[in-house]
């Protein structure tokens, strides 16, 4: 017990308390939607501006700056989450910090709508996932067939139960043979649902349905690292590399992880915007697609580009490290001292 209390106080020791695979919480703040600011010393912010950047990539959040009134009749909880009616989105999250980096989410999407489309806004709904807390969608079969059923209507197709059961299988069997984790596989991915979804999967009264545009489930940075990171560590043990191998592969092990979570981050963007874009009644469906992959291509090329130069970095001076250990290398510096 002495230990336990030990451990408390050294977490707390800076005025914030680490969560396993989560992103730094300020240790009792954002308890209260009325909480708009990380309540921190200047000197501590800028230690856990450092440390942020080493734990999550930087992933900090504060409560969302501003906070409406809830609509009537919508629940104010629902799965443990609390609704915060923002000016970019209606969202249910767990606390207000997890709100706050969500509602950063919505708000930076709609600037790039409007700057690059100068299309409508329309307000929509945000079910947030987030570390330690029971996923919104957790049945990953159920998640495939819906996204299946969909890109089948889009082509103005449709699957028997016996087709969607016969590439779900296809899908597990990919994933096994990578292996892949299908539920942390799902919890990185952004899930857009119709208004009969939210009623019928998840819930939601009618009253609350029939007055949402458009609704996707997201999950938070922290959680996308940790599911990435267990699907490392999954694959890593299907090819059989054990510990002794990722010591030297640990750079490059690293920077997959991050690679893996920029694409994570980047497809929230994508899902949000994506939604945005179906909402211009005056859009046909091919200009609709066009935004979207254009967008998609412009956030894939900021996130990931500075994430392959780092990568491109690494390897040259792991190269430069290995390359005097390789097989011949003696000889060929001996040869190389001679001749200076």
């Amino acid at each position: 017990m002495k230990g336990k209390v030990k451990r408390e106080k050294n977490n707390r020791r800076f005025g914030f308390q680490v969560r396993r695979f989560g992103t730094p919480r300020v240790a009792g703040a954002f308890k209260e939607p009325q909480a708009l600011a990380c309540a921190i010393a200047p000197t501590r912010l800028v230690f856990l501006a450092l440390l942020g950047a080493v734990l999550c990539g930087g992933q900090l959040a504060c409560a969302p700056v501003k906070l409406l009134d809830p609509p009537a009749g919508w629940p104010v909880e629902w799965k443990n989450r609390k609704l915060f009616n923002t000016p970019n989105a209606y969202i249910y999250a767990g606390n207000a910090a997890t709100a706050g980096q969500v509602d950063e989410i919505a708000a930076r999407v709609n600037r790039e709508f409007q700057t690059r489309t100068d299309g409508r806004l329309v307000k929509g709904l945000l079910l947030v996932n987030d570390v330690d807390e029971e996923p919104i969608i957790a049945d990953h079969q159920t998640y495939t067939k819906l996204m299946l059923n969909r890109s089948a209507s889009a082509r103005n197709q449709a699957l028997t139960d016996a087709q969607l059961e016969a590439q779900y299988a296809r899908i597990r069997q990919t994933m096994a043979d990578r292996g892949t984790q299908a539920e942390m596989e799902l919890l990185m991915t952004p899930v857009s649902l119709g208004r009969l979804d939210l009623t019928r999967m998840l819930g939601f009264e009618s009253n609350v349905s029939d007055a949402v545009a458009w609704s996707v489930v997201i999950s938070t940075s922290a959680l996308i690292e940790h599911a990435n990171r267990e699907n490392m560590q999954s694959e890593l043990h299907s090819r059989k590399i054990g510990l002794v191998l990722q010591v030297p592969l640990a750079p490059i092990i690293l920077f997959e992880e991050r690679l893996r979570n920029a694409k994570a981050f980047v497809a929230r963007d994508v899902a949000v915007f994506r939604n945005l874009a179906h909402q211009q009644a005056g859009w046909s469906e091919e200009k609709r697609q066009d935004e979207t992959l254009a967008y998609m291509e412009r956030k894939l090329n900021e996130t990931l580009l500075p994430v392959i130069t780092q990568l491109r970095d690494v390897l040259k001076e792991l190269a430069a490290q290995i390359e005097p250990l390789l097989p011949g290398a003696e000889s060929e510096q001996r040869k190389q001292g001679q001749q200076d």
